[in-house]
């Protein structure tokens, strides 16, 4: 009882700064509007519906003008208290020009390219939208106000969805998952071939292949239609069992078989007890079967040519 009393006391005091401010400063300052229950107090910021006009979800709504010139826009910053400089902001002043930003600020005193500052020595980061583009970009700073210089590790056109990537490396390595040639066309990283590489090198043996008869080709139609239908290929599962080194596994949340499942949610076991992290088999890597598939042929051929060459010598004898 007095708990709620005390907060419907703050949310009076509130208002009636809010009040006292606008009459003699014509000015929206801060409403905090608390529930009767203590736990769902909201706050407005320049507007006394949260959220604006009851559109969307908010707790807390920030209302600022479109016109982000002298910084009046929705925005927000966290700073840390040994110093002046934010670790993290929110910049969203106009439609179609919004940005989250870590350890970096805009400077509202400056114009242009000027209002990129860094709040260290160090690395800094931004993600935004603008002009229907959605940018990853990265800069240094080498301290607390320098002036920054954005380049853009990635961009994603929101008109179609196409995903330009640079700074991709040139040179494939064990290092690069994916390499970018002069065109811009990305690859996959592919081990090298060549003996420098390699050492220990010896001949594959009849038990290194001979898995390879355990193997159980099908023929299926996927789940996701999109996918394809009428299809030929092997159950991971069933490979694992059989040669875990060609199958590639993935880790999920949970300790059940249908936590297991593709597109199942994870987190919560079904014993209700906490998930455990379990990795389930999710493909078959193909291209480690054309070399043991290789030895096998060659080793059928042989065999083929010396039954044949027996038959032929049986057939002289006759």
């Amino acid at each position: 009882m007095f708990r709620n009393s005390k907060n419907v006391l703050a949310a009076g005091l509130a208002l009636l700064s809010v009040v006292l401010f606008q009459t003699f400063f014509s000015a929206p300052l801060c409403a905090a509007q608390t529930l009767t229950s203590a736990v769902e107090g909201k706050c407005g910021i320049n507007t006394l519906d949260v959220p604006h006009e009851g559109i969307g979800m908010a707790r807390l709504a920030i209302d600022g003008s479109t016109n982000d010139d002298f910084g009046l826009g929705p925005s927000i910053q966290l700073t840390p208290s040994s110093d002046k400089y934010p670790t993290f902001a929110i910049y969203a002043g106009a439609y179609d020009n919004s940005g989250i930003r870590f350890d970096n600020y805009f400077d509202w005193t400056k114009t242009g390219a000027e209002r990129q500052r860094g709040s260290w020595a160090g690395k800094c980061a931004r993600i935004s939208k603008y002009l229907n583009q959605l940018l990853f970009s990265y800069a240094s700073s080498s301290g607390p106000g320098a002036l920054i210089a954005w380049n853009h590790a990635m961009t994603i056109d929101l008109s179609n969805g196409a995903v330009t990537m640079n700074n991709l490396p040139t040179t494939q390595t064990a290092l690069t998952a994916i390499h970018a040639d002069t065109n811009g066309k990305l690859y996959k990283f592919v081990p090298p071939s060549s003996i420098r590489y390699k050492e220990n090198v010896r001949d594959v043996k009849v038990e290194d292949t001979d898995w390879l008869y355990a193997l159980r080709p099908v023929r299926f139609d996927f789940k996701d239609r999109s996918l394809g239908t009428d299809q030929c290929g092997l159950i991971a599962e069933e490979v694992a069992s059989i040669n875990p080194k060609i199958v590639y596994f993935k880790t999920v949340e949970g300790d059940s078989k249908e936590d297991a499942e593709p597109g199942g949610q994870a987190g919560q076991a079904a014993s209700g007890q906490p998930a455990t992290a379990t990795s389930v088999p999710e493909g078959v890597n193909y291209d480690k079967l054309i070399v043991p598939m290789l030895a096998e042929i060659q080793r059928l051929k042989k065999r083929i040519e010396v039954l044949e060459g027996q038959q032929e010598a049986s057939a002289k004898n006759e």
